[in-house]
């Protein structure tokens, strides 16, 4: 993290965007609004950091519907959240299908359905 800030003022003519999944999703949440710069997330976590910091509207997040970590933890707080549809729910969704959900393996694959 000390080395961000002197990279971003070296390196000032590039865009930057934070990325990650689960708690890299989180973690990039978090480094997209302290440092204003945008970020795009799948299926993260919610760390603590996220609460304590103002909305700036930088950070999308993509939630597959029946993802385990927002079923126990909820909604990042920050940005946007768009759940992307799963035409694998009918009914009741087990806590094994809740992890596998949560796999951005899974998630990728959805995206390979809307082809």
């Amino acid at each position: 993290m000390a080395l961000v800030p002197k990279w971003l003022y070296e390196n000032s003519e590039y865009r930057i965007t934070f990325t990650g999944h689960s708690k890299g999703a989180g973690e990039a949440a978090v480094n997209a609004e302290f440092w204003n710069k945008p970020a795009v997330v799948f299926n993260p976590s919610v760390p603590a950091a996220a609460w304590d910091l103002q909305d700036e509207g930088y950070v999308r997040s993509y939630v597959m519907m029946g993802d385990i970590l927002n079923y126990l933890i909820g909604e990042m707080p920050l940005g946007e959240t768009l759940y992307l549809l799963n035409s694998d729910i009918n009914g009741d969704i087990s806590w094994a299908d809740r992890v596998k959900y949560h796999d951005i393996g899974y998630i990728i694959g959805s995206f390979r359905k809307d082809e």
